[in-house]
């Protein structure tokens, strides 16, 4: 059974951003109420902070790659960042390094994918905006024809770097 509150006019509406809740208290609706209702919108608003990206967005499957989220609203409390993959969620503890950057270790996966990035802080909701990190099979030398850092996308044209082939 759902309740919702009567139809009113005259009452006190507030947004109480910590808990990201819209509070509605009494009003008129053929007599003065007293009574108090909640709205959960955090699915809607989000918690007071959000994450932007990942550096970096790429790393093996064996996991303990250090990346950083940068975002804003960071404080330094309980952090629980969650890689997520189709039905697999695995949670990893984030450091506070400032209010617009955490560090933490990617987990480990099965399998090469791109998961979604989110961040908890205080044992409160998830963020709303997320960030992809993808997953990659470690390389083995032998079965590969070529392998290094100067392959992958984020290195800069005329900067020095190492191919094997």
């Amino acid at each position: 059974m759902q309740l919702r509150p009567k139809p009113r006019e005259s009452s006190s509406i507030f947004y109480d951003s910590g808990e990201s809740r819209v509070l509605v208290f009494g009003g008129w609706a053929n007599n003065w109420l007293s009574d108090l209702w909640s709205l959960n919108v955090s699915t809607i608003t989000g918690p007071p902070y959000a994450i932007f990206k990942l550096k970096p967005a790429l790393g093996p499957l064996t996991g303990k790659t250090k990346i950083k989220i940068e975002g804003d609203g960071f404080k330094d409390t309980t952090i629980s960042v969650r890689f997520s993959g189709g039905k697999i969620e695995k949670d990893v503890n984030g450091q506070f390094i400032s209010e617009k950057e955490i560090a933490c270790e990617t987990p480990i996966f099965d399998h090469p994918r791109s998961v979604e990035v989110t961040v908890c802080m205080s044992k409160g909701d998830y963020t709303i905006t997320k960030s992809s990190f993808t997953y990659y099979l470690n390389t083995k030398a032998e079965k590969t024809i070529a392998y290094g850092s100067g392959l992958l996308f984020e290195n800069l044209v005329g900067a020095k770097t190492t191919i094997v082939v």
